[in-house]
């Protein structure tokens, strides 16, 4: 077994990536009430809880980079899909690199130990790696963001009750701070009494935001008029006007993501920003209305866009333009300009490799609920089975000239095409079963037969047959599991 264990648990899906689209500058004292938490040691869990788009995850960012400074920040996790507990644990040894020996030598002494339970993995790779590493006296946060994200109901109730079990009675000074909307089987879990008594709790509404809000949209709006010359010309300085900043604020009403968005809106480059800000100023509060602002404008020549974004909302981990372009078939030029055109509401990466993000998870939320976005509104199943069927298709092109792939599209097409035609079809439990039963057991045929030819080839030396006999044995045990999975997650 490689001695890097920890390696293959580097999170590769945007998990861990920063917080917020953004940070928001938070008030001094309304990040301090949280400090006061961690350094108080009185419970080991703080429950941030509030509205969809009030700012929760920019507080969270603000925390997590104070306490990076600070060097107290051992992970932080933002709960969309993917490990979970072993992703923190890869952080952790990250973040403290004295725990890595104890926790490889747990991986390696119980290999199945990141699919075991949710209390084994807490005590073994984070409890045990950090009283052998002898940090007991310094504060350790775990930031994990939007619990109410995880799609297993079961599992987050679950996971917020072992927490508190576990840690509630350590002298290790582990603090986790959670934050979710304030759905009811989270409310329900905090409610039980083991929680209550180990949870410092936190509404969002505790925090006026107003100040906040205003400074973070004057300091943009500065740095645009600073920097961006181009953009500005011919807009009488200074802009925008106190009024219409403050009227800004009014319409944002508290909601931080509303305020950020705005900002991208108005100065996307798609129209003069003195225009776009009218606009702005005559939406209704809210991000819905700017939603539908911002798709409604996408130009109707992008043939591909509708695809796009439809792929893009119903997708299982965050995808980057290489991936949407594989699954699509289409150029990755492509997929880039329809982005472009709603780059005020996602995140598009200067690359075509970096996970593409929401700026707020509300748009998946608007374009998959008929009443709000009407004309807009996406139809789940079909998207479901239309994408589906575009994993087969890639996995047929794939493997038609490479029987191991590795190139990320094809490893997603691999994972989740049960899950979808599951999502996307009315079928029952055996069909879907012997669907992915076949499918993978063709790709797995194909595998062995390249394997058997490799194996016989008598050309090159014994010791590169050997290599290339285990880097094709490793691969299909690599797409096995990834079959598996699938099956195992998708289908009950």
């Amino acid at each position: 077994m490689p001695a890097l264990i920890l390696t293959k648990y580097a999170p590769q899906d945007g998990n861990s990536r920063r917080l917020a689209a953004g940070s928001m500058g938070h008030e001094t004292a309304s990040i301090e009430a949280f400090f006061s938490w961690i350094r108080d040691g009185k419970t080991a869990i703080c429950w941030l809880s509030g509205p969809a788009g009030y700012g929760k995850s920019a507080i969270l960012q603000s925390i997590a980079e104070r306490c990076a400074t600070e060097h107290i920040l051992a992970a932080s996790f933002f709960f969309l899909r993917g490990f979970f507990i072993i992703t923190l644990v890869y952080q952790l040894s990250v973040s403290f690199p004295s725990t890595k020996s104890a926790i490889e030598a747990a991986l390696r002494a119980d290999i199945m130990l990141p699919s075991q339970s949710i209390k084994d993995q807490l005590e073994k790779l984070i409890i045990g790696p950090l009283a052998a590493a002898g940090l007991s006296t310094t504060p350790i946060v775990f930031l994990v963001d939007a619990l109410d994200e995880c799609n297993d109901v079961h599992a987050t109730k679950e996971f917020i009750c072992i927490l508190a079990g576990v840690f509630a009675s350590r002298q290790i000074p582990v603090r986790w701070l959670l934050s979710s909307r304030r759905e009811e089987h989270i409310r329900k879990a905090f409610s039980d009494v083991t929680v209550n008594e180990a949870t410092t709790r936190f509404a969002l509404e505790d925090f006026n935001a107003t100040l906040d809000i205003e400074k973070f949209l004057t300091d943009h709006f500065a740095t645009i008029c600073r920097e961006d010359t181009d953009l500005m010309r011919n807009i009488p300085i200074p802009w925008p006007s106190i009024e219409d900043t403050r009227a800004l604020v009014k319409k944002a009403d508290g909601m931080f993501n509303f305020a950020f968005t705005l900002v991208k809106f108005i100065t996307d480059g798609s129209a003069p920003p003195d225009q776009k800000l009218q606009i702005a100023l005559k939406l209704h509060a809210g991000l819905d209305p700017l939603y539908a602002q911002v798709l409604g404008a996408v130009p109707k020549n992008i043939a591909c866009f509708r695809m796009v974004l439809t792929t893009l909302m119903i997708v299982r981990e965050q995808p980057s333009i290489n991936v949407l372009a594989d699954l699509l078939e289409l150029p990755a030029g492509n997929v880039l300009h329809a982005l472009t055109s709603i780059q005020s509401i996602i995140h598009v990466p200067a690359d075509d490799t970096t996970p593409i993000q929401l700026n707020h998870t509300s748009l998946r939320d608007f374009l998959t609920d008929r009443e709000r976005s009407k004309d807009l509104f996406i139809v789940p199943p079909p998207a479901h089975f239309t994408l589906a069927a575009n994993c087969l298709a890639l996995m047929n092109r794939t493997f038609q000239r490479d029987i191991f792939p590795d190139n990320k599209g094809s490893l997603y097409a691999a994972e989740y095409w049960v899950g979808h035609l599951k999502d996307g079809a009315p079928l029952k439990k055996g069909d879907l079963l012997d669907i992915a039963a076949k499918t993978k057991k063709r790709v797995e045929r194909m595998q062995e037969t390249i394997i058997r030819v490799a194996r016989r080839k008598e050309t090159g030396t014994q010791r590169m047959k050997r290599l290339g006999h285990k880097r094709l044995t490793s691969a299909r045990g690599r797409m096995s599991d990834l079959f598996k999975r699938g099956m195992d997650s998708d289908s009950d």
